[in-house]
């Protein structure tokens, strides 16, 4: 079901993908693209799911809140403190050591302008 919704999703928008499951691990580490729509979270998540992998990204904690947190716990989603928090990456490691599986996408900050453009942080 959850490869069926994924799929339903990139056909709707009309965008396709290539990905080779062959090339997952247990333990990985992705590293994403600046994230300048909120349909680049939507389709991320769509292909993790058709690709049926499991994963954890750090999201700011300003998210986490009402109706939404248990959404972005459900998908993986780590608050982070933008502020606070200097430990994330020790915080990573024991979470990567720590665990029998573990996939963390890390997509760089693009927050954006009113006008639309990416705004450097």
């Amino acid at each position: 079901m959850k490869k069926f919704l994924g799929n339903s999703i990139f056909k709707a928008v009309g965008w396709t993908y290539d990905a080779d499951p062959t090339i997952l691990e247990k333990k990985q580490v992705i590293i994403g693209f600046e994230h300048t729509s909120n349909l680049d979270a939507i389709l991320s998540i769509a292909l993790f799911q058709i690709l049926d992998l499991k994963i954890h990204t750090l999201i700011k904690k300003e998210l986490f809140k009402g109706p939404m947190k248990p959404i972005l716990e459900k998908l993986g989603g780590i608050p982070v403190d933008r502020k606070a928090s200097k430990d994330i990456v020790s915080q990573m490691v024991e979470k990567f050591q720590s665990s029998d599986t573990f996939n963390l996408v890390i997509a760089p900050e693009a927050t954006r302008a009113k006008d639309g453009s990416v705004m450097w942080f």
